[in-house]
């Protein structure tokens, strides 16, 4: 089934990012952490995500935090182009992460009936401690893919996690925050997992996730893990981590 990506990413200036980072970074200076996490601050409420060259995220309505990175990123673009992909034939009624490259892109799915607008219904990544919302339309059984959300080296093919929410979770503890299992629809690690605080626990008592083991290592050359057909998505049997990247529209 072959899907069209209509999302279109409206670049911010360098001026306009910083200027924003600056008046959140004020204005969150007292918020609590992001992700359950006691070094990043944010507020989540709607509008596209960037990032600066000084790497501190910023939602064009004012949401922040800050992870070190250099790229100045859209979440809610996606590249032209793209393979036309078959049914993953997944049930459920949320969407899911189909294929990560590492440093280039995010797939999303949609298993379901209708398109699903990502930023309305408050889906949000979470590799601790970033967290940026996510933006787009993802068409009813199909595909739709993001750049990169997160600083270069957040992870690696060695290990590293990916979670997604949705509820637009909020920081600090308890219900409606990222600790909430019932916010988390979606979580793979690989290799040896993301060391030190992770989302696994999270994602054990959702159900989504076994409580130990991960996905393998990723090809190195490839970088690359994606979810395979017919499956569930809760274990690391569900994933494919050697083949070459597969973008599809």
């Amino acid at each position: 089934m072959k899907n069209t990506k209509t999302q279109v990413g409206q670049p911010l200036s360098t001026a306009m990012v910083r200027a924003a980072a600056y008046a959140a970074a004020f204005s969150l200076a007292a918020a609590g952490a992001g992700c359950g996490d006691d070094d990043a601050t944010s507020t989540t409420d709607g509008g596209s995500t960037a990032r600066d060259s000084g790497g501190t995220f910023v939602s064009d309505s004012g949401s922040s935090f800050s992870d070190g990175g250099s790229t100045t990123t859209d979440s809610g673009t996606s590249s032209d182009g793209g393979a036309s992909c078959g049914d993953l034939s997944l049930s459920g009624d949320k969407v899911v992460i189909s294929e990560i490259v590492l440093e280039e892109y995010i797939e999303f799915y949609n298993p379901t009936d209708s398109p699903v607008d990502l930023r309305a219904d408050g889906y949000v990544l979470c590799l601790r401690p970033m967290y940026p919302p996510v933006s787009g339309t993802v068409p009813a059984g199909g595909y739709f893919s993001i750049d990169w959300p997160f600083r270069d080296g957040a992870t690696s093919a060695a290990g590293g996690e990916i979670a997604l929410y949705d509820g637009s979770p909020n920081p600090g503890s308890g219900d409606g925050t990222f600790e909430d299992d019932s916010l988390i629809v979606d979580y793979v690690c690989w290799g040896g997992g993301k060391g030190g605080p992770d989302r696994n626990p999270v994602a054990t008592s959702a159900g989504i996730w076994p409580e130990s083991g991960c996905a393998g290592a990723l090809d190195e050359t490839n970088e690359s893990i994606q979810r395979l057909p017919s499956t569930d998505g809760e274990s690391p049997a569900s994933y494919d981590v050697t083949s070459a990247p597969v973008r599809c529209e």
